[in-house]
C-alpha cells in the first residue's frame, strides 16, 4: 500500500520530483511515482539528469529511482493519486476514481527545457506535496 501515487506522462520528470519530496517529507517510501507510457528505455531507467541535478539542489537524490509505468495494481493499492499531467490523457481507470487530486504542472518541450525551468518546475512541485496530508 502507498500513501500516494504520482503519476505524469512519462515518469522522467515530474512524478519523479513529486516522489521524492513526498518520501524525504514522510521519511519514508510511503509514495511511487508512475508514467502513462513506458519509458523505461530513457535515462538508463532512471529520472532525467537535469530532474536529479535540480532536486539535488535541495538536498533530495532521486537518482536511484527507477522508472515505472503505470499499472492496475499501482492505482489499486494507491491511497491516494495525484496526476501531475494534463487529466485529457489519462485513463479512465484514473478518472473514475474519487481518490485523485489533479494538479497539472507544464511540461515544456526539449527544446524549451532550460535549467531554470527545470527548477521552476521543482518548486511548484514542492508546494503541491507539502500541502499534501
Amino acid at each position: 500500500m502507498y500513501k500516494y501515487l504520482f503519476i505524469c506522462n512519462e515518469n522522467v520528470g515530474r512524478s519523479q520530483m513529486a516522489e521524492g519530496f513526498y518520501n524525504k517529507k514522510s521519511g519514508s517510501k510511503a509514495s511511487i511515482s508512475a508514467g502513462l507510457v513506458d519509458s523505461s528505455q530513457k535515462y538508463n531507467g532512471h529520472p532525467r539528469p537535469d530532474v536529479i541535478q535540480v532536486m539535488q539542489e535541495v538536498g533530495i537524490n532521486i537518482g536511484d529511482q527507477k522508472i515505472n509505468q503505470l499499472t492496475t495494481e499501482m492505482i489499486d493499492v494507491a491511497e491516494k493519486i495525484v496526476v501531475l499531467c494534463n487529466k485529457k490523457i489519462c485513463p479512465e481507470a484514473i478518472i473514475m476514481r474519487e481518490n485523485v487530486l489533479y494538479a497539472l504542472v507544464e511540461d515544456p518541450p526539449d527544446i524549451k527545457k532550460t535549467i531554470d525551468v527545470v527548477r521552476t518546475m521543482r518548486d511548484k512541485i514542492k508546494l503541491i506535496v507539502e500541502n499534501l496530508q
